[in-house]
């Protein structure tokens, strides 16, 4: 818990909300619910190129909560008891460095969900209703019909129903979709979503219009999208991942694509990231 004394640090970018004002409310919201501790700021990455903070004010900090690998924040802080992460994932963190160190490591699970779902509406609506190609036909002062094909009664495969593809649920089905959910159990009960398990993962590959795949990442999954489950896949399936890189084969993936039998593809993640710039 934190107590009077603690000290707080804020280490990501403002980029991270869009602008700075975004960064400057978590600052103050912290401070305003947590009168009892030193909140600081600081937009950068982890001790890289830090700025808007003295390196003795980094001595004293207690808590840091932080955007990208925060292991190298281990020995460099002395009194570093806490790292909250503003992401999910930890796949790429030495976790058990933090636990040798006695240095606790949090995750922000769940609390983005509502915008990521927001992303994978947004681009399922950019494909289906051929957005960037009525944008580049305006730029051209090119006024010709173009016709995208209807959100509704359209059939939806949500691959994992943790909280990510259950607020993507919650946002579609004012579009009167067919919603089916693929998890390890059948056991949840979701009103107007049909939960199946992944023995039946194919089955529902050659069901769906748009497949919408946000997994944890598993050993079990790494490679689950390959070259046949993409054959699986109706010809123009819309294919998005917002899970981990590791769980689709890419060179699968470009491969349908190329060939036109995946419709559009809309990816958040990937197994090496950023992507290079070829």
């Amino acid at each position: 818990a934190v107590s009077p004394g603690h000290t707080i640090a804020l280490m990501y970018p403002s980029s991270v909300h869009g602008s700075s004002e975004r960064c400057d409310d978590d600052v103050e919201r912290l401070r305003t619910n947590l009168p009892e501790a030193d909140v600081i700021e600081c937009f950068d990455r982890p001790l890289a190129s830090l700025s808007g903070i003295g390196r003795d004010r980094l001595d004293v900090v207690d808590i840091a909560v932080v955007l990208g690998d925060p292991s190298e924040l281990i020995g460099e802080l002395p009194r570093l008891a806490w790292v909250q992460m503003i992401t999910t994932g930890i796949d790429h963190v030495d976790t058990a460095a933090f636990a040798t160190a006695d240095i606790r490591l949090t995750t922000a699970a769940g609390t983005s969900s509502p915008e990521i779902a927001e992303f994978v509406v947004a681009r399922l609506l950019e494909q289906w209703k051929r957005l960037p190609e009525l944008a580049d036909l305006q730029l051209g002062h090119r006024w010709e019909p173009l016709y995208g094909r209807p959100l509704q009664g359209s059939k939806i495969l949500l691959v994992g129903f943790g909280a990510i593809n259950r607020a993507v649920a919650t946002r579609l089905a004012p579009f009167q979709v067919e919603l089916r959910a693929v998890r390890r159990s059948v056991s949840m009960d979701v009103p107007d979503v049909a939960v199946i398990t992944f023995d039946e993962l194919d089955a529902g590959l050659a069901w769906a219009d748009a497949v919408l795949v946000a997994l944890p990442g598993h050993p079990d999954l790494d490679g689950l999208f390959d070259a046949r489950r993409f054959a699986e896949m109706r010809p123009g399936t819309f294919f998005c991942n917002v899970g981990r890189g590791s769980a689709v084969c890419e060179s699968a993936l470009t491969d349908a694509l190329a060939s036109g039998h995946l419709g559009g593809v809309a990816l958040d993640v990937t197994r090496v990231e950023p992507l290079p710039p070829d």
